[in-house]
């Protein structure tokens, strides 16, 4: 397959996953409370965003202007099955949060979306290419620990474990973190 036919094919799953998002969106509008019923709602509103993660990140990839784009949407994958799996294990748990369309599918797509903008933002912001492999590698693991340590915190508030004061002092503690993290790479920049 060479790299035309792949660029189409990108384009065409692009534009199949905005219109199946959109039909999905209609459908949760139009049945309202039973749209969880709707077997094809369901699952355009699972794999349309998924697809839709892959398939524009696949037109912004070859793109050399774009590609810090294309590189986050596809991580958006990650991130959309991350956040299905944090958002169920929320609302199965929380009597305060139901099991709407909107909570169900339409939550993880809106936090991966905004995982991905906040990626890109940083890309963009500190110049770092953010893989594993690389010194801001660690920044990626950071980002990744307050991502799953967010959830933690919601969960303990949304269950009633704890109350609100559990997630302000988790979005106190990440600017503590990031200054303590910036002050030891000031003092022992060969550690971190």
């Amino acid at each position: 397959m060479n790299s035309a036919k792949l660029q189409a094919i990108s384009k065409y799953g692009a534009i199949l996953s905005v219109v199946g998002t959109a039909i999905a969106i209609s459908a949760f509008v139009v049945l309202g409370p039973n749209s969880l019923n709707s077997f094809i709602a369901l699952i355009l509103g699972f794999l349309a965003p998924l697809c839709g993660f892959f398939f524009i990140g696949m037109i912004f990839y070859d793109d050399p202007t774009y590609h810090v784009w294309g590189e986050e949407f596809m991580r958006g994958v990650a991130w959309h099955f991350g956040s299905l799996m944090g958002w169920a294990l929320i609302i199965t748990a929380s009597n305060t949060l139901p099991a709407t369309a909107f909570t169900v599918l339409g939550l993880p797509a809106l936090t991966a979306l905004g995982i991905v903008l906040v990626m890109v933002g940083i890309r963009q912001a500190t110049g770092l290419d953010l893989k594993v492999q690389t010194e801001s590698g660690q920044l990626l693991q950071l980002i990744m620990g307050t991502i799953a340590f967010g959830f933690l915190a919601l969960y303990v508030v949304l269950t009633g474990i704890g109350g609100w004061w559990v997630f302000a002092a988790y979005l106190v503690s990440i600017p503590v973190g990031l200054a303590g993290r910036r002050r030891l790479k000031q003092r022992y920049p060969e550690a971190l």
